[in-house]
């Protein structure tokens, strides 16, 4: 027996040609399957009806009135405790909009008075407090040049007349022998 006679045969794709030289085979076509008979002739079905609302509206707004509700205290307390539970993240929200909302309000108008403030008399007092700072910072570096150890300075203090034309310092430094010395 060869091996061709043990494989089964496929009804629907011919066999592959496996060699040039041999004609393929012409397999007939299986006949088609007649179909079924019917067993009862298709009934018409009627078309469907438009779809609709399944409650009209009211014609006018009905009036209710509640004039009693049966519910266990336990299952009140059960529900006041759920809404008050249910109320605290609202609550947050709320909270932390209008604090924003207030504090963005307070800086825009405290930054309105303050630049409305500002006068002539005002602007020269800043003046006045700049050009003092900038005399304290002066002298102060002058001193840290002119001592030995710089890093060992300390100010105890620095006072600058009106006029920024005068400095008085009161500082401690180390010396030569290690010791703290204060100088004025």
């Amino acid at each position: 027996m060869s091996d061709d006679s043990l494989r089964p045969k496929s009804r629907l794709a011919p066999e592959p040609q496996l060699f040039a030289d041999t004609p393929p085979e012409e397999s007939p076509r299986p006949a088609p399957r007649p179909l079924p008979p019917a067993a009862e002739p298709a009934i018409p079905r009627p078309a469907p009806e438009p779809k609709r609302p399944l409650r009209e509206p009211p014609a006018a707004p009905h009036r209710v009135v509640v004039t009693d509700l049966d519910i266990s205290f336990r299952s009140m307390v059960y529900l006041m405790v759920k809404a008050a539970l249910a109320a605290i993240p609202a609550i947050l929200i709320l909270l932390f909009f209008f604090f924003g909302a207030g504090a963005f309000i307070n800086a825009l108008t405290n930054s309105f008075v303050a630049y409305k403030s500002l006068s002539a008399g005002d602007a020269e007092k800043k003046d006045a407090d700049i050009k003092r700072h900038a005399a304290a910072l002066a002298a102060s570096g002058e001193i840290k040049k002119s001592i030995r150890t710089p890093d060992s300075i300390v100010f105890d203090t620095l006072l600058v007349s009106d006029d920024a034309k005068a400095v008085c310092v009161r500082f401690r430094a180390r010396n030569d022998f290690g010791g703290m010395t204060r100088e004025s």
